[in-house]
């Protein structure tokens, strides 16, 4: 924890059927009650974070709650969701058993959603693959394809406005990765796998405090899976005026991708800013002609792309925040 500087770590796979409560240096480590001895979730939290409370759900869902509010919100809450997803092989031998996990955690998700920041992290078991067309809710840096798992995961972040951090970054390929395993291939020998399975979930109006998302290996514990790791800077969160007002660079962005993947949005877009021009008079001082064009242009963005939807506001300054806080999700066999 130390080396990764994380505050909060979530634990899959502890192998602990009793529950316990446990300090070590500057952490206190929490193991949830398990009724299978092949699962066990548990939770590390550094102390200068106030633990607020921690529940188990399920064998493969739990929940913890910490303070992060400062002087002038001291009820600022950050929720992170603990999830072991089943796998490939039990989904096709007992596929209601991916219906209930989905299920359940829905119903948690919606029943936490007055949190400041609301995480859902873990071993999703599931491919998400690289990001198709306009999808928001995965990065431009996926890695591999998607499989059936990966595609209940897509449905599950589509639906509840989600998005997966550690696709988001320009990262080598081993920072990439999450899980390492091995195949016999046609020669006979083993060839290594690389796959991205473990993934830290946000609010997609949550992204602009994303700073960072990775994968590390190396780590001195026996297990096949990395340390998945996100940051985030909670500062900007209180980071506003005492009046109300919006998160600025969401505001007024346009829909963009629409001009990317529709050949239609494109060619009208184009079509109304090429019959501004025309129509302009050519006599115009630059600093006139600039002002009439930037009013053509957004006039025609807003009628053919149009804006993405704004984003709810926040009251109040807070001028005291912890530090950046960071987020592991580490697999134990």
């Amino acid at each position: 924890m130390d080396k990764y500087r994380a505050d909060i770590a979530c634990l899959q796979e502890t192998k602990q059927k009793s529950g316990m409560d446990l300090t070590y240096g500057n952490y206190r480590m929490i193991f949830l009650l398990s009724d299978c001895r092949h699962y066990g979730q548990g939770s590390v939290i550094h102390k200068r974070l106030g633990v607020k409370r921690w529940w188990r759900i399920t064998d493969r869902i739990s929940a913890i709650q910490v303070q992060i509010g400062g002087k002038g919100r001291p009820n600022a809450v950050a929720t992170v969701i603990n999830v072991y997803a089943p796998h490939s092989a039990r989904i096709v031998n007992a596929p209601e058993e991916i219906d209930e996990f989905y299920e359940v955690l829905t119903r948690t998700y919606l029943s936490l959603q007055s949190s400041t920041l609301l995480l859902v992290v873990g071993d999703w078991n599931a491919k998400a693959g690289i990001r198709r067309g306009t999808e928001t809710f995965i990065g431009r840096h996926g890695r591999g394809y998607r499989n059936l798992p990966g595609a209940l995961l897509a449905n599950f972040c589509k639906t509840l406005g989600l998005f997966l951090c550690n696709t988001a970054f320009d990262h080598p390929a081993r920072h990439k990765s999450t899980w390492t395993g091995r195949r016999r291939g046609e020669d006979g020998n083993y060839v290594p796998i690389y796959n991205q399975i473990d993934y830290i979930v946000c609010r997609q109006r949550d992204t602009w405090v994303l700073q960072d998302s990775r994968s590390y290996g190396g780590s001195v514990v026996d297990s096949d899976h990395k340390i998945v790791i996100g940051r985030f800077n909670l500062k900007k969160l209180y980071v506003l005026d005492k009046t109300n007002r919006q998160f600025p660079h969401k505001s007024d962005r346009y829909l963009t991708e629409k001009l990317a993947s529709s050949l239609s949005t494109r060619n009208l877009y184009k079509s109304s800013i090429d019959e501004s021009l025309k129509n302009m008079e050519s006599e115009l001082m630059p600093s006139a002609a600039w002002k009439v064009m930037s009013a053509n242009i957004h006039s025609a963005a807003n009628k053919y792309v149009g804006k993405q939807p704004k984003i709810r506001t926040l009251s109040g300054c807070v001028t005291r925040m912890l530090l950046p806080c960071q987020l592991c999700k580490r697999s134990l066999s």
